[in-house]
C-alpha cells in the first residue's frame, strides 16, 4: 500500500503511516528517480513517539525492481547496500 508520493525534493514532508501497519511483520519499501545530479534519501519511521526506523548504511537498493519487492516475504537476492553520504543537513550535501 502506497502511503506517500513526492517530487519536491527541497521540501521534506511526513505522513501518518499508523493505519498501514500490520501486526507482524511489515516492510518498508521506497522507489526513487532521480533526473541527475546528487541523490539522496532520508526517511525515518515513528510508531507511538518511537524511532524504529532510519535510512542509514543497513538499507540495501536495486537498480531493477524485482518481482514482489514491496513484499514482507520478498527475498532481497542480489540487492547491494546503499550508500551512505553523510547526514543531511552535512554543508557539501545539496540536501
Amino acid at each position: 500500500q502506497a502511503i506517500l508520493s513526492h517530487d519536491a525534493w527541497e521540501e521534506p514532508i511526513s505522513r501518518d503511516a499508523t493505519k498501514a501497519l500490520l501486526v507482524g511483520r511489515n516492510v518498508l519499501a521506497v522507489e526513487g528517480a532521480n533526473e541527475g545530479g546528487p541523490a539522496g534519501l532520508a526517511l525515518q519511521l515513528e510508531v507511538d513517539g518511537k524511532l524504529v526506523a532510519v535510512t542509514d548504511a543497513s538499507w540495501i537498493g536495486s537498480a531493477q525492481a524485482s518481482p514482489g519487492w514491496r513484499d514482507a516475504a520478498f527475498a532481497a537476492e542480489g540487492w547491494t547496500p546503499v550508500s551512505v553520504l553523510g547526514p543531511v543537513g552535512a554543508a557539501e550535501l545539496p540536501w
